[in-house]
């Protein structure tokens, strides 16, 4: 928070309607939250940066030119305490785990609801006043069916360490009945699911980067040990990493 007892948020998008009722969304939903600076590009918006300072990012991730997505990478390069939250019109999970990928703290549907955007805003402003570092809690639709949101749970949380007993804990429900429901839903467990999704997140990884070291990769796809990640990934393609893209 700055001296002056708020957050400063800045708003960037391309269409005038949308960026105007946001940012009055946005102060609607938090006092601590001012909307001192907004842009209708990306490229603006980084040339606003050096002086607007914001403690939170709105971008929309469709724009002429450089896009959401490339804006979060390249704030959080250069101002990484800047949480970015990302605003699509498109209900997919991959754009959701390539905002994450790119460093975003968060991602919202249009049109944006005030309870969702209240939330990811408390939930930002709760991480600032506590100053504890980490990966942000993703927003979880209200009203998807429950095998749904257990798979963007763990689309959007695939780095860190999760169970079933995880699961249960979050979704509250008996960690036998969500196995089975998902199953039933997606062909897999919720845990084979999180396998597969790791793998093919490593294998573009690679891809784009053949150049990563494979325990780089591995940790950036929620593997802590490179060896152990190694097997899996062969396990899954039927290569080692270090092989795959050469076959």
């Amino acid at each position: 928070m700055t001296d002056t007892g708020y957050f400063r948020a800045m708003v960037v998008d391309d269409e005038p309607i949308i960026l105007r009722n946001l940012i009055k969304k946005i102060e609607e939903c938090d006092a601590r939250v001012r909307v001192t600076s907004s842009a209708d590009n990306a490229e603006d918006a980084l040339r606003l940066m050096r002086d607007a300072f914001p403690d939170i990012l709105f971008a929309d991730i469709c724009m002429a030119g450089m896009d959401g997505l490339q804006l979060a990478r390249r704030v959080k390069e250069l101002r990484p305490e800047t949480a970015v939250v990302v605003v699509s019109g498109h209900d997919s999970f991959s754009y959701a785990v390539e905002a994450l990928r790119c460093g975003a703290d968060d991602y919202l549907l249009k049109p944006v609801e005030k309870q969702m955007l209240s939330s990811t805003i408390n939930k930002i402003v709760r991480r600032f006043e506590s100053v504890v570092p980490g990966e942000p809690e993703p927003s979880i639709e209200a009203g998807m069916p429950l095998p749904d949101k257990i798979k963007l749970y763990l689309e959007l949380n695939y780095r860190e360490n999760i169970t079933l007993s995880t699961l249960s804990s979050i979704f509250h429900f008996n960690p036998s009945y969500m196995n089975r429901v998902f199953k039933r839903a997606h062909q897999l467990s919720p845990i084979q699911y999180l396998i597969g999704f790791r793998i093919r997140c490593a294998k573009e990884i690679l891809c784009a980067n053949p150049s990563l070291e494979i325990k780089d990769v591995a940790y950036s796809v929620g593997y802590d040990d490179p060896h152990y990640f190694s097997r899996v990934f062969k396990q899954e393609t039927g290569v080692a990493p270090s092989d795959w893209g050469k076959v």
